[in-house]
């Protein structure tokens, strides 16, 4: 056990909140990362480079606000995020896991699926 002199006591909780708040960007970045590889597994293959144009924007501290963003740059990302379609051969053979599915939804699924999972990890880097 840590002994805090009263006088002291502001700087050390200042360090504790600067220590949190750069163990929260990692854990950020963490989460991204995993649902960027979560969902290039389910991004259908069909269409040209889908699945490597996924990438993560590392997460920036705005104002007390932590943001990192994952996306795909292919024209036709949204579409094939949004619409529904038949998925062609290759993308039919492409197995999904944990009860997601290969095609349409491909970002959100995963993201719903490991929503409590990532809020977990979170808290752990956190407070770590």
């Amino acid at each position: 056990m840590k002994t805090i002199k009263l006088e002291d006591f502001g700087d050390e909780l200042q360090k504790l909140a600067l220590e949190a708040v750069s163990n929260l960007e990692k854990g950020v970045n963490e989460v991204a990362e995993d649902l960027l590889s979560a969902s290039q597994k389910l991004a259908p293959l069909d269409e040209g480079g889908l699945m490597e144009s996924g990438n993560v924007d590392k997460a920036i501290n705005l104002s007390g606000s932590i943001k990192a963003s994952v996306g795909y740059n292919k024209e036709y990302a949204l579409r094939m995020h949004e619409d529904f379609y038949q998925l062609g051969d290759t993308s039919a053979r492409k197995s999904g896991f944990d009860g997601m599915t290969v095609g349409r939804k491909y970002l959100e699924q995963p993201l719903t699926i490991y929503g409590v999972k990532y809020i977990e990890h979170l808290i752990e880097r956190m407070m770590s």
